[in-house]
């Protein structure tokens, strides 16, 4: 018996290694057909990856090919917004139903997974634990009866939550599921940060290509600025090449006329039109905002256009351009002191960009310096010019004072300074007045219309003369000089033709006037400048120093001659005295 029960024994030993041996080749054959079923899907979903550049594509690949082959009737991806601290859902269904996406904040058990950056798996009382973490219920859909919840982690932080939800059963869901959904969480973090990183070279490659075209507009603009010395050139200029780079046709150029307080506009394009408006006071609308503050002002609809100021409307109650919904203005700055205005309008609200404020704001800032160097180099011009016409006019004096100096009869000096004057003057008419202040009239020993001397005819202290006589001041008067003699209380034109502009000036002498020179121009008004006032006024002063001394000469002479008498007839009575003396 024992040997029978030893045999069958031995046998039956040798059957149960084998049959263990069977267990476990057919336990590792499973998970080797499982991990190799992973694998397959792995590579499925990597490969799917792989070809995908957009974000939501790969999602929609992730949680799709998930509901293919896990035992789950809901699936989401959860992606958290850091600044925000909620996650936004793009891509939840339920039972082949897509889901919208409705942002949930941080709680529950995605707060757990979130924090303890591990998977989470609740295969029963699914809705207990989770009211248990902080979460009163569904956010939407039915009530699951068993989860998993896995992390997508990127460089150790979570970026995100899949989610798997069994809504018909408990115990759905096993190890190896948490280990392939890890897997598949791994892939798609993987993939989702490539794609980031992606997209942050594209961006980075369109900013440095964008920076590129700046620059290369900003040199060009530069260039073309460096050349230029004209102010009105250099507003065109930056008007024509701003209006070709940002998209808006509503652009305009002001600048601020300190000196008469308002805004002028140079350069405008209304609906991509030439246009030209009138200067506007300076103290209203959004232009004035920018020249007072100095700073950029970039608004995107019209409350906020209102709020600072701004006028809807064009060419309207201090503001031009304001017609679009979004509005940029750029100050030209000249030194620390805004001169001007560049600003531009649009219809879609938010239509300018940083990238707009900053290319236009660094060739405004070259414009600021070529409007500079063109003030300057007008500046030196004008100077120049006044240099060169105070020598001119200090040639003109000095001939006309050596000319005085060798003359001793007061006619041959008015016929000097009156010719003189003429040949150097815009004037057809040339008149100096002599006062007689006995008989309260002047004298005209100099009259001279279009090359023909006209006999000297007195004339009252009235008129535009009386103005002069009365101020001591010069007087000019550019514009409508028979009207304004008139209401002066002179009739009308005393002889000759009648003035279109006219220029008087005194002769002064011991601080009284002693006479008027007069110019007229009898063809066109705006004859004479203030260039003209100042190098007459020299020329009477010439003169009455001039009249001065030949007063004092002749005077010096008769006194000369009175004593000369006197001796002689002194001489007469000593002699006549000594004679009756020796009688």
């Amino acid at each position: 018996d024992e040997r029978l029960v030893s045999t069958i024994v031995t046998s039956m030993g040798v059957a149960l290694e084998n049959a263990r041996l069977f267990d476990q080749t057919s336990t590792l054959l499973a998970e080797t057909k499982e991990r190799a079923a992973e694998l397959a899907i792995i590579n499925s979903v990597q490969q799917g990856l792989a070809g995908r550049l957009d974000m939501q594509s790969m999602y929609d690949l992730v949680g799709d090919k998930i509901q293919e082959i896990f035992d789950a009737q809901v699936v989401d991806i959860g992606v958290l917004d850091r600044d925000a601290r909620v996650f936004n859902f793009p891509y939840t269904i339920e039972r082949g139903v897509r889901f919208p996406d409705q942002p949930m904040e941080i709680i529950g058990l995605r707060r757990v997974v979130f924090e303890t950056r591990a998977p989470v798996l609740v295969n029963r009382d699914a809705m207990a634990a989770g009211i248990e973490k902080g979460q009163a219920g569904p956010i939407q859909g039915e009530p699951p009866k068993a989860l998993l919840f896995v992390p997508l982690l990127n460089g150790g932080e979570v970026t995100g939550i899949i989610s798997l939800q069994n809504l018909d059963r408990e115990d759905a869901f096993t190890d190896g599921d948490v280990r392939l959904l890890t897997t598949l969480a791994g892939s798609l973090a993987v993939a989702l940060e490539n794609v980031r990183l992606f997209d942050e070279t594209k961006r980075l490659l369109a900013e440095t290509e964008q920076r590129s075209a700046e620059l290369a507009v900003i040199n060009e603009v530069g260039e073309a600025l460096a050349k230029q010395l004209d102010f009105q050139a250099i507003v065109e200029l930056i008007g024509e090449r701003v209006a070709a780079m940002v998209k808006s046709t509503d652009i305009f150029i002001a600048i601020l006329d300190a000196a008469a307080n308002q805004i002028t506009f140079p350069f405008e394009l209304d609906h991509g039109r030439r246009v030209h408006a009138d200067p506007i006071p300076f103290g209203k609308g959004l232009t004035s905002e920018v020249l007072r503050t100095g700073q950029t002002l970039r608004l995107g609809t019209f409350d906020e256009q209102m709020a600072h100021g701004g006028v809807i409307g064009t060419f309207v109650e201090g503001d031009v351009g304001t017609v679009g919904a979004s509005w940029l203005g750029i100050p030209i700055m000249s030194g620390d002191e805004p001169i001007g205005v560049v600003a531009f309008s649009a219809t879609p609200e938010h239509a300018f960009s940083e990238s707009d404020e900053r290319l236009v704001s660094t060739i405004v800032t070259s414009m600021g310096v070529a409007l500079e160097n063109a003030r300057l180099f007008d500046e030196t011009k004008r100077l120049l010019n006044e240099t060169n016409e105070r020598a001119a006019e200090l040639a003109i004096i000095n001939s006309v004072q050596q000319g005085l100096a060798g003359r001793l009869d007061m006619q041959s000096m008015y016929d000097l300074v009156g010719d003189k004057i003429q040949e150097i003057f815009d004037a057809q008419v040339v008149d100096i007045g002599v006062l007689d202040r006995d008989a309260h009239v002047f004298n005209f020993p100099y009259t001279i219309e279009r090359g023909v001397r006209f006999p000297d005819e007195p004339m009252d202290i009235i008129g535009l003369r009386r103005m002069v006589f009365e101020t001591k001041e010069p007087l000019l008067i550019n514009r409508e000089v028979t009207q304004a003699a008139i209401e002066a209380g002179q009739p009308g034109t005393i002889q000759g033709e009648s003035a279109k502009a006219g220029l008087f000036v005194p002769l002064v002498s011991g601080g009284e006037v002693t006479g008027v020179i007069s110019l007229q121009n009898l063809d066109h008004e705006d004859a004479f400048t203030d260039g003209d006032v100042r190098l007459l006024t020299t020329f009477a002063g010439s003169l009455s120093v001039a009249l001065d001394n030949v007063r004092l000469f002749d005077e010096t002479k008769r006194l000369l001659a009175e004593t000369n008498e006197r001796a002689a007839e002194l001489a007469i009575i000593n002699s006549v005295q000594q004679g009756l003396a020796a009688e």
